[in-house]
């Protein structure tokens, strides 16, 4: 994966990462978003499922599948509050976004990783570490014990999705540094155990 390549995508998901889920109230103080949750959730789906396509590999599908099913739950927990669902959710095209900032970082991803296993891989690991963070910064504001349970169930599975595709990248015989979270939160990530029942 060309130094050039990795810039790039940085930049990529340095922009993904600071847009997050966590937007601000009028009032100042943080609010999480389901909508944006269920649409991003569909984003890296639908570049798991692009990849998985283009590479043949049971990893794409695995997470893949993972994400289908988070999906489902977000987008029942936004039913519940009586929240509006986005029109790419609703339609639910693959590949295809309202938002065009989302179009965007979908084709910037898919691009990447179709240029080489190990950018696919690399992109895979890319999209945990930005999920990770997303889903952290979302419990550190007020959310009920429902939501709680559930971006902790997402966090659980975003980790053991890291860990797999940081497992890949090293039976390659490549390496991975992490790009959005930082080293000793990376570690602990990849040192840990499964989470199950996510």
């Amino acid at each position: 994966m060309k130094w050039t390549s990795i810039i790039s995508l940085f930049i990529v998901l340095t922009f993904w990462n600071t847009s997050g889920f966590t937007q601000v109230a009028s009032e100042g103080e943080g609010q999480f978003s389901f909508p944006t949750l269920a649409e991003e959730t569909k984003l890296t789906r639908d570049v798991y499922v692009a990849l998985g396509n283009k590479w043949d590999k049971q990893i794409f599908t695995n997470i893949q599948q993972a994400k289908e099913k988070h999906l489902g739950e977000v987008k029942k927990l936004i039913q519940q509050r009586g929240l509006e669902l986005p029109e790419s959710i609703v339609k639910d095209e693959q590949g295809v976004f309202t938002d065009p900032q989302i179009q965007k970082w979908y084709d910037n991803l898919v691009a990447e990783g179709s240029t080489s296993l190990e950018a696919a891989f690399k992109v895979g690991a890319m999209i945990a570490e930005r999920d990770i963070t997303g889903l952290e910064a979302g419990l550190e504001v007020e959310i009920d014990e429902k939501e709680t349970t559930l971006l902790n169930k997402l966090l659980g599975a975003s980790q053991n999705h890291l860990r797999a595709f940081h497992k890949g990248i090293l039976k390659q015989g490549n390496d991975y540094e992490p790009v959005l979270m930082d080293k000793a939160s990376f570690n602990s990530v990849i040192q840990g155990e499964k989470v199950m029942n996510c």
